[in-house]
């Protein structure tokens, strides 16, 4: 309602004026609609409407079609600010359907749309920075999103309803996901290619068209449904440890291959077909019937001809006494390779015919001195023979496993007369006796010389040794060796 104003009259008391009545029913009315705007209808706010003065507050006012007049604040230049001061409002609620307009030609407009957003007319751009970064409509149905250097859409996920058109690159720093089954992915400005998912299979690439790869000459390609073909000019390399095919494997050119062809099945070649190499191509034939010729002298590895499937029944007789240079087959040890070996070779391992290793050694003056009734060790001074050097420091080491023939003699006493008891001599394998021979003879004069000598066949291990030892009980005088002997030899089996 418009305001009322209570009649006065022309003077006071002059009949003129409204009654008391009335002027009160205005008061009322007047105080109603105050209440009304700037309370809750009941009684005021301690909110405050202060118009042209630095700064307007409204909070929670529903305002129905307002207008501010230049009156209130002075209208300004296109993008300049309203009035000499900011204008704030706490909140601001405007009706469904309602417009905001722009520019003093209200040229810019944003307009409510009831449950759905803000309108802003085609015309014009939401501009950010500057005139280089906005979004704008040109037409009803484009959208655009421009910035100079690039766009970048801060999202767990980005929901694209209808067709995404690209004309410059698309660099992703993250993956790019197809969520959608048989989704397909398109090339070409006619889509003349396209890749489309087949759920829990793979890709489906068109088969009209070819997987290239440097250039056309190197592609994988279907001419049919049956049918997948792997194009190269030079050759195509298989870089696996295991290459499964499950079909037949049909070569028409020249298989070339420098590694290991293993197969878990057959190799099968036609009749008389022949199996070679670059320089001899049929080096080995297999006949219709099986039979294999070869036209080189075969060479097999070692080992792979068990020695039961060689026949020498009816070879012929060497005719001759074996020779040195006559040659035998052997195993080089256990499950060894087969190999040769000359007939000298089986001599020397035997012996060569000669009993050794062989050795002679003797005394070449007397010792004294030997504790009484005691076996101490005769030492041998000087080598006859000594055939494989091994014989050192009055011990015999032969170090070649074997039985040997061993002996030993001696003479000694002492230097009174009739006082020698008694003399033996040892022989002693690894410190201790295995061998013994006591008094042969006597020599009597002036002093008394018993003589005494051993012998036996011993086995011995590549580190047993072999010495001599001898006791000489006295009554009287100086015990003596005065001359000994100490030989052996290997006896050939």
């Amino acid at each position: 309602m418009s305001k009322s104003v209570i009649g006065l009259g022309g003077s006071a008391n002059d009949g003129t004026g409204d009654s008391l009545r009335a002027t009160g029913a205005k008061i009322n009315a007047n105080f109603t609609e105050i209440y009304t705007l700037v309370g809750d209808g009941s009684s005021l706010t301690s909110d405050t409407v202060t118009l042209n003065t630095a700064t307007q507050t409204l909070t929670n006012k529903s305002l129905t079609s307002p207008q501010i007049t230049t009156s209130i604040l002075p209208a300004s230049a296109d993008g300049a600010t309203i009035g000499s001061a900011t204008k704030e409002f706490s909140d601001l609620f405007l009706a469904d359907g309602s417009t905001v307009q722009f520019g003093n030609d209200q040229d810019v407009t944003l307009t409510h749309v009831a449950d759905t957003g803000l309108l802003l007319n085609s015309t014009m751009a939401l501009q950010f920075n500057d005139a280089s970064q906005f979004i704008n409509a040109p037409s009803a149905t484009v959208l655009d999103i421009n910035a100079t250097d690039e766009i970048e859409l801060n999202a767990t996920a980005v929901d694209l309803n209808g067709t995404l058109d690209v004309s410059g690159d698309v660099t992703l720093q993250a993956d790019l996901e197809l969520q959608h089954d048989a989704a397909v992915l398109k090339f070409g400005a006619n889509d003349d290619v396209s890749l489309t998912h087949v759920h829990d299979t793979g890709l489906l690439l068109n088969s009209t068209m070819a997987l290239q790869f440097n250039d056309a000459s190197q592609f994988i390609n279907a001419p049919s449904a049956t049918v997948l073909d792997i194009n190269a000019t030079d050759e195509i390399e298989l870089n696996a440890t295991l290459v499964d095919v499950n079909a037949n494997l049909d070569v028409s050119g020249t298989y070339t291959g420098a590694g290991t062809m293993t197969t878990g099945g057959n190799i099968v070649i036609p009749n008389a077909g022949n199996i070679g190499s670059v320089g001899d191509a049929d080096s080995m034939a297999i006949a219709s019937n099986g039979v294999v010729t070869f036209s080189q002298a075969p060479v097999f590895p070692d080992g792979s001809i068990p020695l039961a499937d060689l026949d020498i029944d009816g070879a012929t007789d060497i005719g001759a006494a074996i020779v040195d240079a006559d040659l035998f087959i052997i195993d080089d040890g256990a499950g060894g390779a087969n190999r040769k070996v000359a007939a000298s070779r089986i001599a020397t391992y035997i012996g060569g015919g000669v009993n050794t290793p062989a050795f002679s050694a003797t005394k070449s003056g007397q010792t004294t001195g030997q504790t009484d009734n005691t076996a101490v060790l005769v030492t041998y001074d000087t080598e006859l023979v000594d055939s494989d050097g091994k014989f050192a420091s009055s011990r015999f080491t032969p170090t070649v496993a074997g039985d040997y023939f061993i002996s030993a003699a001696l003479s000694g006493g002492t230097s009174s007369a009739n006082q020698t008891q008694n003399v033996d001599i040892f022989l002693y394998k690894n410190g201790a006796a295995i061998s013994r021979a006591s008094n042969g003879f006597k020599v009597e004069g002036e002093m008394e010389i018993v003589t005494a000598a051993v012998s036996c066949i011993i086995t011995l291990d590549t580190d047993d040794y072999v010495e001599v030892y001898v006791k000489i009980n006295i009554s009287a005088g100086t015990a003596r060796v005065t001359n000994s002997q100490f030989s052996g030899f290997k006896i050939i089996a």
